[in-house]
């Protein structure tokens, strides 16, 4: 899953896109239950995916390993969701 680094340094546009497309989402959880934002969820879902996660287990692993580079690009006030 190296590929983030590159695909994403080197992709400040993609990186923009994929955040307005994930602002774009109908947001269907309760207030009170908003640990993260949804735009995280998705950049992060979609960064995994695209690296070659094919499990959400795969998917939280790749946040985990990931979480100092993903701080730099995304807000992550809570940490990895």
């Amino acid at each position: 899953m190296i590929c983030i680094t590159f695909w994403v340094v080197n992709s400040y546009d993609k990186r923009n896109e994929i955040l307005k497309f994930a602002r774009t989402l109908p947001e269907h959880r309760m207030d009170r239950k908003k640990l993260h934002l949804a735009e995280d969820i998705v950049f992060i879902t979609l960064a995994a995916v695209i690296c070659g996660a094919d499990t959400w287990e795969d998917i939280a692993l790749f946040g985990r390993s990931k979480k100092e580079f993903l701080k730099s690009v995304l807000s992550l006030k809570n940490g990895i969701p």
